[in-house]
């Protein structure tokens, strides 16, 4: 996942073969968006990730991002974490998803 803080310009990479692949799309797609300065802001791997942010419309808005062993798990964790770095409150995931695991033989 990648994040333009100014311009809250936010890319995701999914079913890429290699992390330097799934970075290098996410950076792309925050980019395609606008984002200016996108970093890398979080990378997982045999889990899922969940991304959260307020519900009303504040400045600054602080979104959370988290991680966890089921979509449900990350999405919980990042809505809580959220809420509480935020005053307005209520928050909601924007984004979740879970990588696939790969058979090695």
């Amino acid at each position: 996942i990648a994040l333009d803080d100014k311009t809250v310009s936010i890319g995701t990479a999914t079913g890429q073969a290699s992390r330097r692949a799934a970075l290098k799309e996410a950076t792309r797609k925050c980019e395609s968006i606008g984002g200016r300065e996108c970093r890398i802001i979080l990378y997982y791997e045999n889990q899922c990730a969940a991304i959260a942010e307020p519900v009303a419309d504040i400045r600054p808005m602080i979104a959370s991002y988290k991680v966890g062993l089921s979509s449900q798990e990350a999405v919980d964790m990042a809505v809580q974490e959220c809420e509480r770095r935020n005053s307005a409150g209520r928050c909601k995931p924007i984004y979740s998803n879970c990588t696939s695991p790969i058979r090695i033989r």
